[in-house]
């Protein structure tokens, strides 16, 4: 895999291990966003392809860029923003993998709450939280983490990290600047 960052090419020729956390490290503006874009679909590479087993279609792959897109609405329209009408099982099992139903506990927060334009009234992990429950009413078999933890206490990240490594079949990419989650 061939592909472009800041006019240098990079090439890439590796795999990754289904069923674990796979990291993608390096330096602020050393190409690891645009390395995920292009592992996700978003981006073409110059030369080479990515392929991932049992994803036949670019609704397998699931990414979670680092500025989460948040619109106004409530939680639940945030959260099913591709509008899959998921069963509640389903919204459970994504909030409770993603620790947003833990915060709803503990702020009062409820699926009718209402989130201002951009998500100004979220921190950023309860933001990322919600982009994390949104990706898994996907049943992605790949999830691409875009320091998409970085708001997010090192402890929870870790138990959100676990939980989607219950489903054993799963690919998870993910940048981070603490290399210790």
């Amino acid at each position: 895999l061939t592909y472009e960052v800041n006019g240098q090419e990079k090439v890439l020729n590796t795999s990754f291990k289904q069923g674990a956390i796979n990291y993608i490290s390096g330096n602020s503006g050393s190409g690891k966003t645009t390395l995920l874009k292009i592992l996700s679909g978003l981006q073409k590479p110059i030369s080479g392809s990515v392929s991932f087993p049992n994803t036949e279609t670019l609704n397998s792959i699931a990414y979670i860029p680092q500025k989460i897109g948040i619109i106004e609405g409530s939680v639940c329209d945030n959260i099913d923003f591709f509008r899959l009408k998921s069963s509640p099982e389903t919204y459970n099992q994504s909030l409770n993998a993603s620790g947003l139903d833990q915060v709803f506990r503990e702020r009062d927060i409820s699926l009718n709450t209402i989130i201002t334009e951009g998500g100004q009234n979220l921190s950023g992990g309860q933001a990322q939280r919600l982009a994390i429950s949104r990706c898994l009413l996907k049943d992605p078999k790949v999830i691409i983490l875009d320091e998409a933890l970085s708001g997010i206490h090192r402890r929870d990240s870790r138990q959100i990290l676990r939980e989607l490594l219950k489903n054993k079949g799963i690919f998870v990419i993910l940048t981070t600047h603490d290399p210790q989650i």
